[in-house]
């Protein structure tokens, strides 16, 4: 049995930083869905803009939008990333300690998460993959984000004028589009989950 006293205040304070940071991708993630849900409920309606924070944006900006969360996305796991390295290199009691403060932290994406299990392959082809149970909430909040995304960005490109259900050429670029964001920040999303999980392994 581990025993959570042997815990430094320097070793929580580095667990801090750590929480801190995926307070941080947490609020990123409920900021581009509720974007996301926002324009979609926008576009459906025949509205030309949007507002962020103070700044008015036509809905044909939106891909923008979602390049920089994109961008910031990628940064904070990179952050996160090196932030698990270092908890890491503090010795399993205090990986331990890191795993149970993150999943009841008030992160909303981190809380409750469930580690991912790694799935070795008999192919010599490719090694295996990391899997995340059916009631991690984390995997379930990465993969309605990345939905969301891909919506939002295809409604906010096709031209009010037309039939949302009609399959044009326009409307095939922009789903590949909002496939593009969506499945760049599910990987960006597996790294900071895997990242997380190897705390409790």
């Amino acid at each position: 049995m581990i025993l959570f006293l042997s815990v430094s205040e320097s070793d929580k304070l580095a667990v801090s930083g750590l929480v801190q940071i995926a307070k941080w991708i947490s609020f990123f993630i409920v900021t581009g869905v509720g974007l996301a849900a926002t324009v979609c409920a926008l576009r459906l309606t025949k509205q030309v803009e949007f507002t962020v924070g103070k700044v008015n944006l036509k809905l044909s900006h939106f891909p923008y939008v979602v390049a920089a969360l994109t961008l910031i996305h990628l940064f904070l796991t990179w952050g996160f990333i090196q932030e698990v390295s270092n908890v890491r290199s503090l010795g399993p009691e205090v990986s331990v300690f890191a795993w149970n403060s993150l999943t009841k932290s008030d992160a909303f994406i981190f809380n409750g998460m469930w580690p991912r299990i790694w799935h070795p392959s008999t192919s010599i082809w490719f090694r295996g993959m990391y899997v995340a149970r059916s009631l991690d909430r984390a995997f379930w909040a990465a993969l309605g984000f990345a939905v969301v995304i891909e919506i939002g960005v295809a409604l906010s490109r096709v031209p009010i004028e037309e039939n949302l259900f009609v399959l044009r050429i326009r409307t095939l670029k922009v789903l590949s589009l909002g496939s593009a964001f969506a499945i760049l920040n599910w990987i960006i999303g597996t790294r900071w989950a895997v990242a997380a999980s190897s705390l409790f392994h």
